[in-house]
C-alpha cells in the first residue's frame, strides 16, 4: 500500500486506502504511455486511489500457450508511477477455449471444461509476473513497487453476457476451483476476487447469486465478493442511495450467513450515465439520468457507502468509468453507459467534465484532503 502519515494539515482520513476507485475501460489500452502517465497523474490528484483494468482473456492469450502481455506492462507502469492500486481483472472466453466455439458470440459462453486449466495457467502466469514476488519488479526497477495484490475472475457472470450457461454458478465454481490454488501458489499474499455479481432482469439479483455461488460449492476458493450495484430511483435520489446499500446488505447478509463474515465486499463498478435524452428509444435503461442527477447520485451514494463500509466490510467503491466519448455509437447495450466517464475521451484527447470535480470533492473530504488540493498530499 501507498498510504502513510497525513500532513499536518490534513483533517482525519475515514475510508481506507483504495476505497475511491474508477475503472479503466479497454478503450484506453491503446493510448501512449506518455499519455496514459498524465491521465494516472490526473486519476491520483484527483482522489483516485485504485483502479480495475479488465482485460479480455483472448487478448492475453490469443492461442493456447500464446501469451502478449505488452498492454498489461504499459498499464501497471502508468498506475505504478502515480501509485495508485491495481485490481486485475481477467473475463471473456477466447474462442478457442469456448464452450460453444462455432457461435457467433462464442466468447459469451464459459469455457469448456477442458480449456479450463489454461486460464488456471494463465492466472499463475500474471501473478508470477505483477504479483508480491513478480519479474515485472526486477525487470523495471525505475517503476515504484507496486504488486498486484487483488486479482479478480471474470466480469458479471451472473448474468447472460458474460456467461451464456443455464447454470452459471457450477461452472464458474470449477473455474475458480482451479485458478485459486495456481494464483496462491504463485503469490500467498494474493487476494482472489469472485467475479462480479450482477442483477439479471427483475428476477434475479446479486443476493441470490451469491447463494447460489455458495451452494455451488465455491466458499474455499475466494478471498472476497465483487458486486455491480446498479440501481436506480429516478423520483428519488436518497432512495438510490438507499437501494444501493441494500444490494450490498443483502448481500453480505448471504455471505455471513455461510460463515464468510470476515471476507470483504468491493463494488467494482458503480455509475449513472448521464444519457438522459440523448440515446435511442432502445437503448435507455432505468439508470440515464442527467449531467445534474449525476453528480446527486454519486454524492449520495458514496457518503452512504462510506457510512456503511464497515458494516458491510465494504474496502473499495470504483466508479464507472474514468473515459468514454459521450456520444450515442456503438451496440445499443452498451451505448448509454458511454455518458458515464468522469472524463469525455476521443483517442488521445481527455476533457475533465464537472463530474471530476464532484468525485474530486468527496475523495477529499473522505481522504482528510482539502477541496481543490493535490490528492496525492493526504495519502
Amino acid at each position: 500500500m501507498f498510504a502513510s502519515a497525513l500532513p499536518a494539515h490534513a483533517a482525519k482520513r475515514k475510508v481506507p486506502f483504495g476505497f475511491f476507485g474508477t475503472v479503466v475501460p479497454p478503450e484506453m489500452f491503446p493510448v501512449r504511455e506518455s499519455t496514459l502517465n498524465k491521465q494516472f497523474a490526473l486519476m491520483a490528484w484527483s482522489g483516485v486511489e485504485s483502479v480495475r483494468l479488465t482485460f479480455d482473456w483472448a487478448s492475453l492469450e490469443p492461442q493456447p500457450g500464446v501469451y502478449v502481455l505488452n498492454d498489461v506492462d504499459k498499464l501497471v507502469r502508468s498506475a505504478s508511477r502515480a501509485r495508485v492500486q491495481i485490481i486485475l481483472n481477467i473475463s471473456g472466453t477466447p474462442c478457442w477455449a469456448s464452450s460453444a466455439p462455432l457461435d457467433p458470440e462464442c466468447r459469451r459462453f464459459p469455457p469448456a471444461d477442458s480449456h479450463m486449466p489454461r486460464f488456471a495457467a494463465l492466472m499463475e502466469l500474471l501473478v508470477r509476473r505483477y504479483g508480491s514476488k513478480g519479474s515485472f519488479w526486477s525487470q523495471n526497477r525505475s517503476v515504484p513497487r507496486n504488486p498486484i495484490v487483488y486479482w479478480q475472475l471474470w466480469n458479471e457472470q451472473t448474468a447472460p453476457w458474460h456467461w451464456r450457461a443455464a447454470r452459471w454458478a457450477s461452472g464458474y465454481t470449477r473455474l475458480l476451483k482451479l485458478a485459486y490454488p495456481a494464483i496462491k501458489r504463485a503469490d500467498r499474499r494474493a487476494k482472489v476476487v469472485a467475479g462480479s455479481l450482477v442483477a439479471h432482469g427483475q428476477s434475479y439479483n446479486p443476493w441470490t447469486a451469491a447463494r447460489d455461488l455458495y451452494q455451488a460449492g465455491a466458499r474455499k476458493y475466494f478471498d472476497a465478493i465483487a458486486v455491480h450495484p446498479f440501481t436506480n430511483d429516478p423520483k428519488s435520489v436518497s432512495r438510490t442511495a438507499w437501494q444501493t446499500t441494500e444490494i450490498l446488505r443483502r448481500v453480505r447478509s448471504v455471505m455471513n450467513g455461510a460463515g464468510d463474515k470476515r471476507k470483504p465486499l468491493l463494488v467494482t463498478e458503480i455509475t449513472w450515465p448521464a444519457g438522459k435524452g440523448k440515446v435511442p428509444r432502445q437503448a435507455r435503461f432505468y439508470m440515464e439520468v442527467t449531467a445534474k442527477g449525476q453528480a446527486q447520485r454519486m454524492r449520495a451514494a458514496f457518503y452512504r457507502l462510506a457510512a456503511w463500509r464497515k458494516r458491510l466490510r465494504l474496502t473499495h467503491v470504483q466508479w464507472y468509468t474514468w473515459g468514454t466519448g459521450y456520444d450515442s455509437v456503438g451496440p445499443t447495450t452498451v451505448m448509454l453507459f458511454r455518458y458515464s466517464g468522469l472524463t469525455k475521451m476521443r483517442g488521445e484527447s481527455f476533457k475533465p467534465l464537472p463530474i471530476l470535480k464532484t468525485y474530486a470533492a468527496i475523495a477529499a473530504h473522505f481522504q482528510g484532503c482539502k477541496k481543490r488540493s493535490d490528492a496525492r498530499r493526504c495519502r
